[in-house]
């Protein structure tokens, strides 16, 4: 039912109704039992029906989002680490649907990639990737592990019958200084962040994935952490002054960005929940501030192997302060917040964990770079050591999870390792599926023989002879053009998201929509985020 037609100046039926909204996480919550004006309704969050519940009439405070709201779990449940299990095959899921998209990208008619236009290639890239992403976070995702099965059975049975690795054995591999699975991881990680800012907003998106409040795992937990690691990945240390100063432009648009949020929500005097990152910091702020001091913290290191231990110390120092006492002040829920620390105190003292991750993945980042061409017991022994490293960080989050807890609020030790877990183990998965297997079954021109096409080009071009091949023949890749352009301007892929979210719930509405619809919705909304980035890459125009 809509808060709108049933609120008219009057107040909730009995105290009763009123605590019980109280406890649900309200973006349009009030004092004194009053209603909220037509134009904050539309920004207001929603209750989803509980068919078991003894109300159902919406509170006059606006609509309550049962979704949205966090959740708060057992500090040492053993069910957090159920959940990190489905999450992390849930990620795996945009893995299998981009591997997809690269098989059918080379399986287009005639076999040639460069004789289509840019427009059916989006096509085949965006219903490939966009939609088995779409429905693995909403209505098929209590399947996901028997999909990942199957899949892991096919790659299995396809690198034997077609004998991928005695082949793969024969070739070299392209790797360079910024291999290709950092495009796919950062990604992976822009794409799924985007289409969750809205599908949370759906019934059919899985309770279990929302936010911690304390302690716990959901999907939308890792959007922060893993920002920060595609951040650091592809950032070089700062060695003089002049790689300091280089970082202002960028860490100035976050915090403005920052800033401009929080006065917006202040001056629409729109609720936001006080225990993600406070009452004034948003995600903008914490990212900044992040890449900020990660950068002074670099600078000071004397080479990038320093990186290391210095990410370490500074991890553990921070959870031996929030073990002293930091964590249960930053976690409790009754004390007030008088004045700007307290206030803020979520996103000041979970800074030092991020700052960690940040310095840590930036040394992976160093780290698993190369040189341009690798031969193959060169890429086996890099994949050996991704699983190895994998294997290991995954031991520590079970270990740290049932000692500790985790805790994506405070940015602990434990949610530290886990949001490594999963970046290394996306790294693996992504250097094995595409450079060793579909690289060597489903080959592109290698970097000289596109020089060497470019060059044949030019010069028939200037003899008179008309062009035969795309610009897309020209620059063809392993990774598909959808997911190059969502890296190309991930800045502005994720703002863009923001801002139709924010359309879809006040024009659309969320409320009480089909799983058909959603999925409809949904769709839309990738298509036209999608289709702007893809637009502006087609022409090469980074925006942001």
């Amino acid at each position: 039912m809509n808060a709108i037609n049933n609120c008219a100046g009057m107040g909730c039926q009995s105290h009763q109704q009123y605590e019980y909204y109280s406890s649900s996480y309200c973006n349009a919550q009030t004092e004194k039992f009053k209603c909220l004006s037509f134009s904050k309704q539309l920004l207001a969050c929603r209750l989803q029906e509980d068919p078991s519940s003894l109300f159902t009439e919406h509170c006059p405070a606006g609509k309550v989002d049962d979704n949205r709201r966090m959740d708060t779990y057992d500090k040492h449940s053993e069910e957090t680490l159920i959940r990190i299990w489905h999450i992390q095959c849930t990620i795996i899921m945009t893995l299998i649907a981009i591997a997809m998209a690269r098989v059918a990208g080379k399986l287009l008619p005639n076999g040639q990639r460069e004789c289509k236009s840019w427009l059916q290639v989006f096509a085949v890239e965006f219903v490939m990737i966009s939609l088995p992403a779409v429905v693995s976070v909403n209505i098929a995702n209590k399947y996901v592990e028997y999909i990942l099965a199957v899949a892991i059975a096919v790659l299995a049975f396809v690198s034997w019958r077609s004998k991928c690795l005695p082949r793969a054995a024969q070739r070299e591999f392209e790797f360079g200084r910024r291999p290709s699975l950092f495009t796919l991881l950062r990604s992976t990680i822009s794409l799924l962040t985007v289409l969750c800012i809205l599908a949370i907003d759906f019934a059919s998106f899985p309770r279990k994935f929302r936010k911690s409040r304390r302690y716990g795992a959901g999907l939308m937990d890792v959007g922060i952490g893993l920002f920060v690691f595609s951040m650091a990945l592809v950032s070089p240390r700062a060695k003089r002054l002049a790689d300091l100063r280089k970082q202002f432009f960028p860490v100035g648009c976050m915090l403005a960005l920052g800033l401009a949020r929080t006065i917006v929500i202040t001056s629409i005097d729109y609720h936001q929940d006080e225990h993600e990152y406070g009452k004034h910091l948003n995600a903008f702020f914490t990212l900044g501030l992040t890449k900020m001091f990660a950068t002074i913290f670099g600078l000071l290191a004397r080479n990038d192997k320093y990186l290391f231990p210095m990410g370490i110390v500074i991890l553990v120092v921070h959870e031996i302060t929030l073990q002293c006492g930091l964590s249960e002040y930053v976690l409790d829920p009754d004390l007030q917040r008088t004045d700007l620390l307290s206030a803020n105190r979520e996103g000041l003292c979970s800074l030092p964990g991020f700052i960690a991750l940040f310095i840590l993945s930036q040394y992976f980042g160093q780290w698993i770079k190369s040189k341009d061409i690798l031969n193959y017991e060169e890429i086996k022994q890099k994949l050996k050591h991704l699983i190895i490293i994998s294997i290991a960080l995954w031991l520590i989050v079970i270990s740290s999870t049932l000692a500790i807890g985790m805790a994506r609020v405070t940015c602990n030790f434990a949610y530290v390792t886990w949001m490594l877990a999963i970046s290394v183990t996306m790294c693996s998965l992504y250097l094995f599926v595409f450079d060793i297997v579909l690289d060597t079954l489903l080959p592109v021109a290698s970097k000289e023989n596109r020089i060497a096409m470019v060059a044949n080009q030019i010069e028939a071009s200037t003899e008179g002879t008309p062009l035969t091949k795309s610009v897309n023949a020209l620059g063809e890749t392993k990774i598909p053009t959808f997911i190059e352009s969502i890296n190309y301007n991930g800045l502005l892929y994720f703002l863009l998201g923001n801002v139709l979210t924010g359309m879809v719930n006040i024009f659309l509405g969320t409320d009480d929509r089909s799983d058909t619809e959603s999925v409809l919705i949904l769709m839309a909304y990738m298509l036209v985020t999608g289709g702007v980035v893809s637009l502006l890459y087609r022409y090469k125009i980074r925006i942001a």
